[in-house]
């Protein structure tokens, strides 16, 4: 009785491991999928060399052999990073934690420099409250200047709210891009889709939806007080100044809303959210950017970057050349 009942278990493990990996090949086939639909750096990354088939065919063998859903997900993963140079995607099993406003890790660190009449805000998150940077602004008697240093900011959230509200006036910021589904890129506000030209580099990399956006952010007075409110404003950026900060940067740079200071930041902010794809067998939500944005000159920001209005040089930090910008004054 003992041996029957045993290999009655290991059947239905056995089952039970050929059913799992049915489901995570047939969930494989659909994560591929999504990329070709609508993940806007597949045929860049190809035409950069990275060979796609290769990289999916490898990646299969693994699924066959993965035993949970927790195994099956660090493939997918390992399978992301390879396009993490053209922009991120996010694998996550349920809720992964990520930014939560209020949260005190999340309130910039700040520093007074008197002689200069500067205060400098460390941000590594654009997720705090609205009323900190004025709270601690009307604070200090004279204020000249104002730094928001982003060189290690790579927050997912796209709320430009703690950092423009507290200085109040209207602004209109446009930029364009491009992505591979109208559906999606319309489905996003503010967006105006069109066709691509053919004879454009977008076009060539599978890019087939051209778009533009327009944002208006308005903010009335503020709540800076007295002559701190008309401090002349500084942004530092480097490779590590990520999705919501880019957008901060390229916001600052294109509207004159302050001085961008630095070195080239990825190109990968559009001030929009991620799109989620959730496979349907593992509840796996895959989540990406699905735009890309078009540089200005021809080519795509995910390719050449942002460049700042002041490029650091000679190994030089932003704060270190901004700060000299401001002695030099």
């Amino acid at each position: 009785m003992k041996k029957c009942v045993i290999l009655f278990v290991a059947m239905m493990v056995s089952v039970g491991l050929l059913f799992s990996q049915g489901v995570y090949e047939k969930d494989y086939d659909e994560f591929w999928k999504i990329l070709d639909d609508y993940y806007p750096g597949t045929v860049l990354a190809e035409k950069d060399g990275l060979d796609l088939k290769a990289l999916e065919e490898g990646g299969r063998e693994q699924v066959k052999n993965a035993k949970s859903v927790e195994e099956f997900a660090l493939i997918l993963r390992n399978i992301a990073k390879k396009f993490t140079y053209i922009d991120y995607i996010d694998i996550a099993l349920g809720s992964n934690g990520g930014e939560n406003i209020g949260s005190s890790r999340n309130t910039p660190s700040h520093q007074y420099i008197p002689s200069i009449k500067t205060v400098v805000f460390s941000v590594k998150s654009l997720l705090f409250g609205e009323e900190y940077l004025s709270k601690v602004i009307n604070s200090i008697e004279e204020v000249e200047h104002i730094v928001f240093d982003l060189t290690s900011c790579n927050s997912i959230t796209n709320n430009l709210d703690p950092i423009l509200s507290p200085f109040g006036g209207s602004w209109t910021y446009t930029y364009k891009g491009y992505a591979k589904s109208e559906e999606i890129a319309a489905s996003y506000p503010d967006i105006v889709v069109s066709k691509t030209d053919k004879s454009s580099k977008a076009y060539g990399y599978g890019l087939k939806t051209a778009l533009q956006r327009t944002v208006e952010y308005e903010y009335g007075e503020g709540t800076i007080e007295g002559k701190a409110k008309d401090a002349k404003r500084w942004i530092l950026v480097g490779n590590l100044t990520g999705f919501g900060a880019d957008y901060l940067a390229s916001f600052a740079k294109e509207t004159g809303w302050a001085t961008v200071v630095g070195t080239r930041s990825p190109g990968n902010g559009t001030g929009l959210p991620f799109c989620s794809f959730t496979l349907p067998n593992t509840n796996i939500v895959v989540s990406f950017n699905p735009i890309v944005l078009d540089d200005g000159k021809g080519d795509l920001k995910t390719k050449t970057g942002n460049m700042p209005d002041v490029l650091a040089k000679g190994g030089k930090s932003a704060l270190s050349v901004c700060i000299e910008m401001i002695e030099n004054n």
